[in-house]
């Protein structure tokens, strides 16, 4: 070997070359960092996004399942036909799981506590939160099989499976609908006796073999605190009936409530109120819902992002992803 090929081969690389190769490797290392933080933001943020989603279809189906139900008892539902008005033979029948014919209620916070006074308070309810009570089916109707003797008497149903003592009922046919509780279960005949359940058991009609028996319970959705235990996060509640609370759908920071009343009985929102303006709940044929929805991880984006909630615009400092959902939920019980 000659010894210029011997010195070439022993060359190495200079500091320049060493230098410019750190500086690439540097960059490249920089990039890969940037397009995996960049990735993993995305991800978090998508992944925080379809969550939100989720919580508010799950919140929305819901009630709308409940809507569509509300007041349901037969041809008698829109009381179009009524000969005459509801019987309620409940004790205390004013009371708030007992009033059987108030099919749709809401409760507004003012600051101080809910107008109109909300007569069951949730134990978990946070203030702020407004209330939505949709009075529901509790179980599948039944059907009469047999005229009733008289209106004090016993009533034959195909089928009691499902009822039982204490349980809320309305009887209804097209022309009229009463209310009672069920004081014994007997076969297929289920009574309605007077005493501690009822005020009295003339049901003032003698039902007959086209009226429908269905079990009722009054449903509350409301913001309580979450079961997470984290301070400060909220969720959807809904409160069946006497039963216990059971969590809806986590991470709800807000809850508000609109009621469209039919001022000229067309079946039809003339105008959308807040619980404490509104004039008559009878007159309810809709709900619309204000929802905020907020992820439970903070500095997620990478600015303040606005929202607006009921016409209002927020500028939080949390860097929350949040979502707004409005959903206008028909009473079609009121309006077929």
């Amino acid at each position: 070997m000659s010894p210029r090929s011997k010195t070439l081969a022993q060359a190495g690389f200079s500091a320049i070359e060493l230098m410019i190769a750190v500086t690439i490797g540097v960059l490249i290392s920089g990039v890969v960092a940037t397009v995996f933080i960049t990735s993993a933001t995305t991800y978090r943020v998508s992944n925080s996004v379809a969550e939100l989603q989720e919580t508010g279809r799950v919140a929305v189906a819901a009630m709308e399942r409940d809507g569509r139900m509300a007041g349901f008892r037969g041809c008698n539902s829109n009381n179009v036909l009524n000969t005459g008005p509801f019987v309620n033979t409940i004790s205390t029948p004013t009371a708030y799981n007992n009033a059987l014919d108030a099919y749709v209620r809401g409760y507004n916070w003012m600051g101080a506590g809910w107008s109109p006074v909300l007569d069951d308070v949730p134990f978990n309810i946070v203030n702020g939160s407004d209330v939505l009570m949709l009075r529901v089916p509790s179980g599948p109707a039944a059907s009469v099989t047999a005229v009733m003797p008289n209106a004090s008497a016993a009533i034959q149903l195909n089928t009691t499976a499902g009822l039982s003592v204490g349980d809320r009922i309305i009887v209804a046919d097209c022309a009229q609908s009463s209310g009672f509780r069920i004081t014994n279960v007997a076969g297929n005949m289920v009574s309605h006796a007077s005493g501690a359940l009822n005020a009295t058991d003339d049901l003032q009609r003698a039902f007959g073999d086209d009226a429908t028996v269905v079990p009722y319970t009054a449903r509350q959705y409301y913001l309580g605190t979450s079961s997470s235990g984290i301070a400060g996060e909220t969720s959807l509640w809904v409160k069946d009936g006497t039963n216990a609370p059971q969590e809806l759908a986590e991470n709800v920071e807000r809850f508000e409530l609109l009621f469209g009343e039919d001022l000229n009985a067309d079946y039809v929102a003339d105008i959308f109120r807040s619980a404490n303006t509104v004039a008559n709940f009878r007159n309810v044929v809709a709900v619309q819902v204000h929802m905020l929805t907020r992820g439970t991880r903070p500095n997620e984006t990478m600015t303040d992002t606005s929202y607006k909630f009921l016409g209002a615009t927020t500028t939080p400092t949390d860097r929350r992803i949040r979502r707004v959902y409005v959903a206008t939920i028909q009473l079609r019980n009121r309006v077929l």
